[in-house]
């Protein structure tokens, strides 16, 4: 069994977009490997529109419906279907999936085919060990402004 993990950011204050950084560890055949994450912005677990909750998912590969050909699906995501993590570069790019990226941009992630093309070789060498699993969390609450709120 592999996991691999995904740490969200804290919002940017403008509730546009949701950030996080990958993280792979080093499996047999692929080097470890970390890339940058682009999500839609929290919006309770709304289909299509919002990230989907933070928690441990089953990543698989699969033949995507939107794609036409194989692409990593998470599995059991609560109240959602074809979740999946692939290339894009904004908000606009996405329905609720996880994008790869290699950097950050103002208003979304730079050179996602190349970090996907780094993310899926990774994936199939790590599938072919066991299964594999994405361990997805949110950042901790700012101290600071959590006593200002209160």
């Amino acid at each position: 069994m592999t996991t691999f993990t995904l740490a969200r950011k804290p919002d940017d204050g403008e509730n546009e977009r949701t950030r996080g950084a990958l993280t792979c560890p080093a499996v047999p055949g692929a080097d470890a490997l970390a890339c940058v994450t682009l999500e839609p912005p929290w919006k309770n677990n709304q289909p299509k529109v919002s990230c989907i909750p933070a928690g441990v998912y089953e990543v698989v590969i699969t033949l995507s419906p939107r794609f036409g050909r194989p692409m990593p699906h998470l599995l059991n995501v609560p109240n959602r279907t074809e979740i999946e993590c692939h290339y894009g570069n904004t908000v606009s790019d996405t329905e609720g999936c996880i994008l790869v990226g290699t950097s950050e941009t103002p208003y979304g992630i730079a050179w996602s085919r190349l970090a996907f093309g780094k993310f899926f070789p990774w994936l199939t060498g790590a599938l072919k060990i066991g299964e594999v699993f994405v361990a997805i969390t949110n950042p901790l609450p700012d101290p600071i402004l959590a006593a200002q709120a209160a």
